[in-house]
């Protein structure tokens, strides 16, 4: 029986070690119906460095898959290039042993670096190969060599695109039949084409519904505000085409002639309405998917987490022993509200946090000071004391605050981290005003990272206000940076 375990522990281990993205995966798969499951595996993908994309027409399957995104040299690549490349006779007579040394400098400074192009990467590695030798050029460039076929299999980034079969309201015939458009027509580009050619008796208005709001049409056409403001309209002309096309059937389409019909058939304006916001994006993600996926309300508190809290998960694990002060931050997505024998108000909340969930009472006390907070959906500080009882882990809580609030007042610092990709100027100067926008009395730094993976810090003379509507703004211009802030030593993790 240990000998057993022992072996699945050890094949695991191997799996995550070598092939993540793959593991977690099949990790997705085999727990689609649990919500705690699933909300974890994503928090860890996260801390892995595996992006997990939301549904897409145009390139999901029915179940969770992997697909390649980009090349990079990893850790884990260039452990595998000493694994693979040791022995030079299992790779054929073009690999000389004169090129290991220069080919394994090459990948070593070529690390952490993203190649969107296979030809542009293979000719970067021989550029950046101490090589000259036209034998060895054409060994790396050659994008039919053992070479090259290792690097498709080592170097590639992998994500996993999330599954048609776990969206919400959306049933197995109509995912059929959203494959069978893709498999006859090939890749989808026109949000009307594909309304016209699905099999409108599978697809109902809430599955598109649901679609929309989860991302789903995001590569045919990435405003989803305008996509949901003519849902109706294009389940009506799509309604309308298909009986045109069956001849049993009358249609609007049979009184016009054969120009006009043409003309109107896919006639669909979208509205001048702006994309939804990032955070109400995420709103509708959690609704149709049943948990967040593209990214978390917690994220822009990634800080906070950090310093200020502990997770559900470390707390079932029993990290924290009976009666400790702690806190999480979380969202409530769960609030029951019930009266004492004394008639007073109390609750039964359930609060989410990026690695799962923890159901709580909240007693009278705190309730009626606290109380409204549990309705609302933004994210909380939830602080108070560990309590087991058989066997089960949960806590008696003392305060509750909203996490804007307490940066806004308690924040030192913030610093804002721009990658290497260069800004356009635009955006610099859209940064610029907003920052003057909300000036107060708080410093803040650039953390600008250099091509050659060195940092540049800038410190501004000007001080600023860390409110929810100056990072809400900052979020949308740089979706891609991060914003980190610093807490004294008095208000760190309890």
């Amino acid at each position: 029986h240990s000998v057993a375990y022992g072996l699945i522990s050890y094949q695991t281990a191997y799996l995550k070690a070598h092939y993540p993205v793959q593991l977690m995966a099949a990790l997705f798969n085999g727990s689609v119906n649990n919500q705690d499951n699933i909300i974890n595996y994503i928090s860890e993908c996260k801390s892995m460095g595996i992006k997990v994309l939301p549904p897409d027409l145009n390139l999901s399957s029915k179940i969770f898959t992997v697909e390649p995104t980009e090349f990079r040299i990893s850790d884990i690549t260039l452990e595998h290039f000493e694994r693979d490349f040791s022995n030079s006779k299992q790779l054929g007579e073009t690999f000389h042993q004169d090129l290991l040394e220069p080919l394994r400098k090459s990948l070593k400074r070529l690390k952490n670096m993203d190649f969107k192009d296979e030809t542009e990467f293979l000719k970067i590695i021989a550029k950046n190969t101490e090589a000259e030798n036209e034998l060895n050029q054409t060994f790396l460039l050659n994008s039919d060599s053992t070479f090259a076929s290792w690097l498709r299999c080592e170097a590639r980034v992998e994500v996993i695109r999330f599954g048609l079969n776990a969206v919400k309201n959306v049933g197995g015939k109509a995912v059929d039949a959203i494959l069978k458009v893709r498999s006859e027509h090939g890749e989808l580009k026109d949000f009307m084409e594909f309304m016209k050619k699905v099999n409108l008796n599978e697809v109902n208005r809430r599955m598109l519904e649901t679609l929309v709001k989860c991302g789903a049409f995001d590569s045919i056409h990435e405003n989803r505000a305008q996509l949901f403001a003519v849902l109706d309209n294009a389940l009506h002309l799509a309604q309308e085409f298909q009986r045109a096309e069956d001849p049993s059937q009358d249609s609007l389409f049979s009184l016009m002639d054969a120009g006009d019909a043409k003309a109107t058939e896919t006639l669909l304006e979208f509205p001048e309405v702006r994309n939804w916001s990032k955070r109400e994006r995420l709103k509708q993600e959690k609704e149709s998917l049943g948990f967040y996926v593209s990214g978390h309300p917690l994220d822009s508190y990634s800080s906070e987490m950090k310093l200020l809290a502990t997770t559900t998960d470390k707390l079932k694990e029993g990290i924290h022993a009976e009666k400790n002060k702690i806190s999480l931050v979380g969202i409530i997505v769960n609030n029951t509200v019930r009266l004492n024998q004394s008639n007073a108000k109390f609750a039964i909340a359930t609060v989410e946090d990026t690695r799962g969930t923890l159901e709580f009472p909240v007693f009278a006390t705190v309730y009626e000071k606290d109380g409204e907070l549990l309705e609302s959906d933004e994210p909380l500080l939830i602080s108070g004391r560990v309590n087991y009882r058989d066997d089960e882990v949960g806590m008696f809580v003392d305060n509750i605050r909203r996490l804007s609030e307490i940066r806004e007042t308690e924040a030192r610092s913030m610093s804002i981290k721009i990658n290497s990709d260069p800004l356009s100027q635009e955006t610099i100067s859209l940064i610029r005003s907003t920052l003057q926008k909300y000036s107060g009395e708080k410093p803040f730094t650039f953390l600008v990272q250099a091509p050659d993976a060195t940092s540049v810090t800038i410190t501004p003379e000007e001080r600023i206000n860390f409110s929810s509507a100056l990072i809400e703004e900052l979020e949308e211009l740089l979706p891609l940076q991060t914003l980190e802030f610093s807490y004294s030593s008095k208000n760190k993790l309890h």
